[in-house]
């Protein structure tokens, strides 16, 4: 394995760390897992302005680990179940 990879390998094994650690503090380790930005685009083919447009409307709620955005699935899947995200 390259330095690179292994720097990156690393990084990543913080993030989800971190991401462990804050499920932990806010109570949301039964909650299930979580979507990040990739996954939204892909799962609703959108872009990152309406992903942007969503979060700051109060219609996406996710937090910020390491740069990265966050989002519980279960609350995404009950969103487009109700017809609550204006798409």
């Amino acid at each position: 394995m390259s330095p690179l990879a292994k720097q990156l390998a690393t990084i990543l094994k913080v993030q989800h760390e971190i991401l462990a650690l804050l499920r932990q503090k806010l109570g949301l380790n039964g909650m299930g897992e979580f979507l990040d930005n990739a996954d939204l685009k892909v799962l609703l083919k959108i872009g990152d302005k309406s992903i942007y447009r969503l979060r700051q409307s109060g219609q996406l709620k996710g937090f910020k680990v390491a740069g990265r955005w966050y989002y519980d699935r279960k609350h995404v899947a009950a969103l487009l179940d109700d017809g609550k995200l204006d798409l």
